[in-house]
């Protein structure tokens, strides 16, 4: 599975053009590709399922810039995002609020199973690996409903960042001379 935001999610539909059998999924967010013809003739090669997430009130990605080229992936699976209204600081605040708009899609798209239609969540899947440094890992996939959150959970999760007490954070482990 690949997965990209921003130019990641262009180097991530390339790449999924360029290597066809190897990735079972892409999901991309915001990619950033040029919607010309070379590029919707490239993208064209994608066998495997696509998911495209935008947020459409954002002004670094036009919407109608990529649509052409989404026009282009024979399997793809388009997701809308509405943020209103729009604020400058939803650059960095952005997904948290609105996580709920972005996972839900995902986990559906990789699924095939509606989250909201359903109370019960299985053991994710066990994937033995390793690390970069060569040590033998272990991977449990999981996956957290809503309705397994309590009320102060999702409001802990969803409070903005003080920029106040980030700032004083990170003084406070600056090492003094």
């Amino acid at each position: 599975m690949l997965v990209g935001f921003d130019w990641g999610g262009g180097i991530a539909l390339r790449m999924a053009a360029k290597f066809p059998n190897k990735f079972s999924h892409v999901i991309v967010q915001h990619a950033s590709l040029g919607g010309g013809k070379e590029q919707q003739d490239e993208v064209a090669k994608i066998k495997c399922p696509v998911l495209v997430e935008w947020v459409s009130q954002d002004m670094f990605h036009p919407w109608s810039k990529f649509k052409p080229l989404v026009k282009s992936i024979k399997n793809c699976t388009t997701e809308i995002i509405r943020v209103q209204p729009w604020k400058d600081e939803f650059s960095w605040s952005t997904y948290a609020k609105y996580s709920n708009q972005i996972c839900l899609p995902i986990i559906k798209f990789l699924t095939g199973e509606d989250p909201t239609k359903t109370k019960k969540a299985a053991k994710g899947k066990e994937v033995e690996g390793k690390t970069t440094s060569g040590k033998s890992v272990k991977q449990i996939d999981n996956i957290v409903f809503k309705d397994e959150i309590t009320a102060e959970e999702e409001k802990e999760m969803l409070r903005e960042p003080s920029r106040m007490q980030q700032a004083l954070d990170y003084i406070k482990s600056v090492p003094s001379d």
